[in-house]
């Protein structure tokens, strides 16, 4: 199917395109690297657009393992190290690829209650107004699940922020958040709540995540 595309990936062989970028600094390949990514889930779903049922979920399940192999990505139980953290990232992307075509799409939307988000730039004061609007309805006797990004959970962040900021971790931090947090919220329509007036409140939107990830890829890289 895309075994010659994915097979692009492959750091073996002297023929091997990635061999040609090793030497470029390590954001710059994790970018190229990404890019490609996106490349390869754009020109699947151009060439099967139109296929339906099952046939296409075989195809999508197939190409899905083969672009994880072809990236040669780790196990995601490994822990800590920037390399697997980088491979995480891919992993969720392939998830979340993989959600978008699989059954499970159509039961994704939250089953009771609604959620706020909060869109605003990276210091902007997300986590302060949203505590304090959790507070106020708390007060007013609602029903309130309160959910902060888990900003120490991201080794890329922690790169990027603070005295050395280092604007090369940039893309990956955001990266990170967004397919973390979009595949958290996806999870988290799929279950059923136990209060149908339940509000969810997070201090980040993943619409945040996604624009600043735009951002990143347009500036740093």
């Amino acid at each position: 199917m895309y075994e010659k595309l994915v097979a692009s990936f492959s750091t073996t062989g002297s023929e091997s395109p990635v061999r040609k970028v090793e030497r470029l600094p390590a954001h710059l390949r994790f970018k190229e690297k990404f890019d490609k990514t996106l490349d390869l889930m754009e020109s699947f779903e151009s060439k099967y657009i139109r296929v339906i049922g099952p046939k296409k979920q075989n195809l999508t399940s197939q190409f899905a393992r083969e672009l994880h192999d072809g990236l040669g990505l780790r196990d995601i139980k490994e822990k800590g190290g920037i390399a697997t953290a980088e491979d995480n990232i891919f992993t969720n992307m392939i998830k979340l690829f993989e959600l978008k075509h699989g059954s499970e799409r159509k039961n994704l939307r939250l089953k009771n209650g609604f959620s706020i988000g909060a869109l605003a730039a990276l210091g902007a004061g997300k986590t302060t107004v949203t505590r304090a609007l959790e507070e106020r309805l708390r007060r007013n006797g609602e029903l309130v699940e309160f959910k902060e990004e888990r900003h120490l959970g991201n080794p890329f962040w922690r790169r990027s922020q603070g005295k050395e900021k280092n604007n090369k971790f940039m893309l990956r931090s955001q990266a990170h958040f967004l397919l973390g947090n979009v595949l958290a919220q996806l999870e988290d329509g799929l279950k059923k709540r136990k209060n149908k007036n339940e509000i969810v409140i997070s201090d980040t939107s993943p619409l945040t995540d996604f624009f600043d990830v735009v951002f990143m890829v347009c500036t740093y890289g």
